[in-house]
């Protein structure tokens, strides 16, 4: 097979989840069935996109459906909308979404924990470039928050960093038309990006535990659905799971697929995540997570007040 350029990939990207969230948006708008939940193309999040595909069965998920889109923003603004149930989401996005949320959110699961999957990435000059430096981000928390802690952290040498809101489709473009001087990103870009001669300057592995993945459901939407959603999540988790870690080849070409990475790739990606699968506190302590990233965002001032995000279970007798 031919080896595709980096804009090659990037526009296969880009008409795939343009043509998903065309049809989503045709799909959901309220009211509706089934229940829909969506995400970007994070790694993190593709055991349930290829769960989905591999071991959907019919009748049973006509109920609940999974949809990519291109970034965060356009979820957390669906979501709002009311044209979403639920969404893949880092815990800190979930936090600041909650701030206002007419129909609060429950983490229906702990996906992962980002352990150098989320980085910003600079070009090779960055120090000797004059004035400030221009660091895009997505529009919602995770980016800024990245962004500050970078800051707190003194990664920069002390330059002034200005934050340029773009979408994660448009990072591998910007970067590469030289609009900026640098990301806030994830995987699949983050290794794109690695392999045009960026260079990481900080990434998740230096805020150990702070950066984690959620698939965060509306309480009124689990509530009505949580015998078939519980269901079906655990299903689809411990279904795909260890053939996810081993890279089995069926995962692979879904992945691909959906990432643009290849094998080599995507085991480089995957070892800087740690998957969690947890749906009550018995497997992972959400509320010692959210501690500790909701005093930064009150700090920082991207929360006003505190939030209260408990797991889904705990409103439905099945966990804590």
């Amino acid at each position: 097979m031919a080896k595709l350029t980096l804009p090659q990939l990037l526009q296969a990207a880009k008409a795939s989840f343009i043509a998903s969230g065309l049809l989503l948006l045709s799909a959901c708008s309220p009211p509706h069935q089934p229940v829909n939940i969506a995400g970007n193309s994070w790694i993190g999040y593709q055991p349930f996109f290829i769960a989905a595909a591999i071991y959907s069965e019919p009748g049973l998920d006509s109920q609940l459906t999974i949809h990519p889109l291109p970034s965060t923003s356009n979820v957390t603004r669906l979501m709002a909308a009311d044209q979403l149930d639920g969404g893949f989401l880092t815990l800190d996005e979930a936090l600041v979404y909650q701030q206002g949320a007419e129909d609060p959110l429950c983490v229906a699961m702990v996906i992962n924990e980002s352990a150098g999957a989320d980085a910003i990435v600079m070009k090779a000059d960055w120090r000797k470039r004059p004035g400030q430096l221009s660091v895009a981000h997505e529009a919602t928390a995770v980016g800024g928050y990245m962004l500050k802690r970078a800051q707190q952290l003194k990664v920069f040498d002390g330059k002034e960093v200005t934050g340029v809101v773009a979408t994660f489709n448009r990072h591998a473009r910007m970067f590469s038309n030289d609009e900026i001087d640098g990301v806030v990103t994830f995987e699949p870009v983050l290794t794109q990006l690695r392999h045009s001669g960026a260079r990481v300057v900080f990434d998740s592995s230096d805020i150990s535990g702070e950066i984690i993945d959620v698939l965060a459901v509306k309480s009124s939407v689990w509530q009505q659905h949580s015998e078939h959603l519980d269901d079906r999540l655990r299903f689809f988790w411990d279904q795909v799971i260890d053939d996810f870690k081993a890279l089995s080849p069926e995962v692979v070409k879904k992945l691909t697929e959906n990432t643009q990475l290849n094998s080599n790739q995507l085991r480089g990606a995957l070892a800087d995540i740690r998957l969690i699968g947890a749906m009550d506190a018995s497997s992972f302590n959400l509320q010692t997570a959210v501690e500790k990233i909701q005093d930064f965002l009150l700090t920082s001032g991207a929360l006003s007040q505190s939030q209260s995000l408990n797991y889904c279970r705990a409103g439905t007798n099945n966990g804590q």
